[in-house]
């Protein structure tokens, strides 16, 4: 089977319908309503975790296995979003159902630690 990769944006889809004659002829209000209903319907929340390491600022989401970094945490989210995008945007690559995107909930839970192995590693020092 021969696969051709579709790359469609959001941006050009709500582009498309707000071209369609019959959604021309309606007032403007009522076409910026079409416009920020498509966005929402369409938008799909993916969680991430983000953190520093070092000097970087590294995002990554347990969905797709996928990571990226920046400078700032900004730098790391707008990178996180574009691999994110390419990821699903690839035709070959396996994706998550929409279903198990939806239902992920991402939890701190309290795992005991022994200090003295986790204080090597954290510069914490132990007081006797």
């Amino acid at each position: 089977m021969d696969m051709k990769k579709t790359d469609f944006k959001l941006k050009d889809v709500i582009k498309e319908i707000g071209n369609l004659p019959d959604v021309k002829r309606l007032p403007q209000p009522m076409q910026e309503l079409i416009k920020q209903g498509l966005k929402s319907a369409i938008q799909i929340k993916f969680p991430i975790a983000i953190f520093k390491e070092n000097n970087e600022w590294i995002a990554t989401t347990p969905l797709i296995d996928v990571c990226a970094q920046g400078e700032t945490q900004e730098e790391a989210i707008k990178s996180i979003i574009d691999m994110i995008d390419d990821y699903m945007s690839d035709p070959y690559t396996k994706k998550p159902k929409v279903e198990t995107i939806l239902q992920v909930e991402v939890k701190t839970i309290p795992i005991n630690l022994p200090i003295d192995k986790f204080a090597q590693n954290n510069k914490i020092v132990k007081v006797c």
